[in-house]
């Protein structure tokens, strides 16, 4: 079987999205699950019959995750939440690095009990928590009992978005406010949450010295790429960014890491360091900096996807792109399969997997062949890249924001670059800076400037050509499932053309 992993994924995802239909739970789904692995221990030297039980293992484990996922353990908070909310206590402790914005502190509590009405009852669970009072200082791993409303995610919705289903998908039920007046404690701050700890502690050091050396707008953007810290970037910024199809740049996805990655090899090369040396070096840098940026999917991804691929070089293996990706999404979706409703996760498989599979495709389509010159050759592959990446990204965009920007192809044939050149300076400048190289930072901070600056302008004047973006679009999800199944099916196509062209050729070339 070519790509095993391709099939089982795909087979994994395909038990997500229709599985829950046919079981009633997840009992029945695991019972299925333990007959087919008995089937296929059985006829494991009939490959026919055995790669079919491996599918359907996998889609049946996808179907088991999924319904596995619904059902709340008892003494979850969820059961004691209102709809409309009630006076309690909180004590838990905090598992996500605390935020203040908008005159709140905005944190994920891990709560252990409960305190209603003189009474107090053990529970379990995540609670979405809003604090108001603004004398205080929360940190991640502190452990904290405080006085409220509890009270089930409002039905806020923008478009496509629902906050409710937003809050689902992190496993969250229930959300908690603490008024200006209401009690807050700290108990103690847990010693065993280490490195992701150490990792908020080096991302605010490393944020505070970009805001000490960089203006305002400069400092949110470059926070935002390097560190993940995107919710402070100027509203205003962000639209821009949005509306011209190059707002990922802002995301720390796999271009970031692979940024980063690059650096840290050219360091440690110049160093002195031997080839394997380097390879575990850069692995642990993965981890660490999944931590420093959040822990988000698309740094997740990345860091999969780049973990593997140092892995096998250590071990002397072949990489494939596809099995790598196919792997990044099942890790991912076996840890919580309702990500795949999520708009990142989506965005972040398709533009890769539309990369991976039809760039080099849409690049031979392209006039001017070998030996036209360095210049057109970037241009060719750059704008490959970036046609390939909007159409796998084009049809989830219009359907979860209404828009289509057929001025991405054009805006990421600049973005790209100037990401590169931001980050690559961003990070010399913090690397100058840790070093004490004060003199050296200064010049590594303008160009970082520089760049984002030029990302800025030439992005609005981009979006005045008539046309850039068109807002107010609805596809609907069968909308979406024709466009991709049109996309793909002119591109298998013009691969068969080929292909015949290329037997034709051949056959000519024999009966000559």
């Amino acid at each position: 079987m070519k790509r095993p992993l391709v099939l089982i994924c795909s087979a994994f995802i395909a038990g997500i999205l229709t599985g829950p239909r046919l079981f009633a739970g997840p009992a029945p789904a695991f019972i299925f699950l333990f007959l087919f692995i008995l089937l296929g221990l059985k006829f494991q030297k009939l490959r026919f019959v055995f790669y079919c039980c491996i599918v359907v293992c996998s889609f049946l484990l996808g179907t088991a995750a999924m319904l596995k996922q619904a059902v709340l353990p008892a003494g979850h908070i969820a059961y004691l939440t209102p709809q409309r909310g009630v006076k309690a206590g909180l004590s838990g402790m905090i598992v996500s690095e605390p935020r203040f914005k908008s005159g709140k502190y905005s944190f994920v509590l891990e709560v252990s009990r409960i305190f209603v009405r003189k009474e107090s009852f053990p529970v379990s669970g995540l609670v979405q928590v809003n604090c108001y009072r603004k004398d205080l200082n929360f940190s991640f791993g502190q452990k904290v009992k405080m006085s409220g409303t509890l009270y089930r995610p409002y039905s806020f919705r923008a478009g496509k978005f629902r906050y409710a289903e937003y809050l689902r998908r992190k496993n969250i039920y229930s959300m908690f406010s603490c008024g200006k007046k209401d009690e807050v404690e700290s108990v103690s701050t847990d010693k065993k949450s280490g490195l992701r700890q150490s990792a908020f502690s080096v991302r605010n050091f490393l944020n505070g010295l970009i805001r000490e050396n960089f203006g305002p707008r400069s400092a949110d953007v470059l926070s935002a790429m390097i560190l993940g810290m995107r919710s402070d970037v100027p509203g205003p910024l962000e639209n821009v960014l949005k509306n011209t199809g190059t707002v990922h740049v802002l995301a720390v996805s796999g271009l970031h890491v692979g940024i980063i990655i690059f650096i840290f090899l050219i360091v440690l090369k110049s160093a002195g360091f031997s080839y394997r040396s380097r390879l575990v070096l850069c692995l642990a840098l993965l981890v660490f900096y999944c931590f420093l940026a959040g822990l988000r999917l698309s740094v997740i991804r990345a860091a999969i996807m780049s973990g593997v691929f140092i892995v096998g070089a250590l071990l002397y293996r072949d990489y494939d792109c596809r099995s790598s990706l196919a792997f990044a999404a099942l890790l991912i979706l076996m840890f919580n399969p309702r990500q795949i409703f999520d708009a990142g996760f989506q965005l972040s498989f398709f533009s890769v997997f539309f990369i991976l599979n039809f760039t080099q495709m849409i690049y031979e389509k392209l006039p001017f062949g070998s030996g036209a010159g360095v210049l057109t050759e970037f241009l060719k592959q750059s704008f490959s890249v970036s046609l390939a990446a909007w159409l796998g990204t084009a049809g989830i965009i219009a359907y979860h924001f209404g828009i289509i920007s057929p001025i991405a192809v054009l805006a990421n044939l600049f973005a790209v670059p100037l990401l590169f050149f931001v980050v690559g300076c961003g990070f010399l400048f913090l690397a100058a800076k840790i070093m004490f190289l004060g003199f050296i930072a200064v010049y590594f901070a303008g160009a970082a400037e520089l760049f984002i600056a030029l990302l800025y302008r030439i992005n609005a004047a981009l979006l005045k050509i008539p046309g850039a973006c068109l807002g107010g679009v609805n596809p609907g999800l069968g909308g979406v499932v024709i466009y991709y199944l049109l996309v793909v099916g002119l591109f298998f196509a013009a691969r068969l053309r080929s292909e015949r062209a290329k037997v034709t050729a051949s056959l000519s070339l024999q009966s000559a």
